[in-house]
C-alpha cells in the first residue's frame, strides 16, 4: 500500500513538472523587474527562466534575455515585452517601449514589433507613443550587406 502512495506521488509530480513550461530563455538585470506581472528582486539570483507565455517589465534598469543559440535582447527601461513558443521556436514581441536585438546566424528566435516582423539580425525596434498620444513605431536594423564589387578591368 505505501508503495502503491509512492509510486502515485511520483506519477503525479511528473505529470506536474512536464505541465510547466519549457524554458525558453532567460531573464537578468542589476535591479528589479516585473515578470508575469509580479516584482522580482533580483539580489542573489543571477537570472531568471522564461517560458512561453511570460511578460517581462523593466522598471529602472535594463533586463537583458538570452536564448539558448546565444542570441540576446536588451529591454530598455520602462519598457515592456511578451515571450512564445511557436513551433518551437521563441517569439518575442514588443508590446511597450524600445528593445536593442542581435541574433545569431541560423537562430530560429523572431523578433515582432507590433505585429510587423524586425528585419535584420541585429538592430533597435520601439512601440510606444510620443508625447501629444500620437503614436509611433519604429524600427532600425542593423543588415549585412555584401562589399561592392571590384573595379572594371579595361582589357
Amino acid at each position: 500500500m505505501n508503495r502503491f502512495r509512492v509510486l502515485v506521488a511520483s506519477l503525479l509530480c511528473t505529470a506536474f513538472m512536464a505541465s510547466a513550461g519549457q524554458t525558453i530563455a532567460t531573464a537578468s538585470s542589476s535591479a528589479s523587474f516585473e515578470l508575469r506581472g509580479s516584482l522580482v528582486n533580483v539580489a542573489g539570483v543571477p537570472s531568471w527562466p522564461l517560458v512561453s507565455g511570460d511578460e517581462v517589465a523593466a522598471k529602472n534598469s535594463p533586463v537583458a534575455i538570452a536564448m539558448p543559440d546565444g542570441s540576446r535582447v536588451t529591454l530598455s527601461s520602462g519598457s515592456r515585452l511578451r515571450i512564445d513558443s511557436r513551433a518551437g521556436a521563441p517569439a518575442i514581441h514588443l508590446v511597450s517601449g524600445s528593445l536593442q536585438y542581435s541574433i545569431v546566424s541560423g537562430s530560429m528566435v523572431k523578433l515582432f514589433n507590433n505585429t510587423t516582423l524586425a528585419p535584420g539580425r541585429s538592430g533597435t525596434i520601439s512601440v510606444g507613443s510620443t508625447t501629444g498620444g500620437s503614436s509611433r513605431t519604429g524600427v532600425q536594423a542593423s543588415v549585412l550587406r555584401p562589399p561592392p564589387p571590384g573595379p572594371i578591368s579595361d582589357r
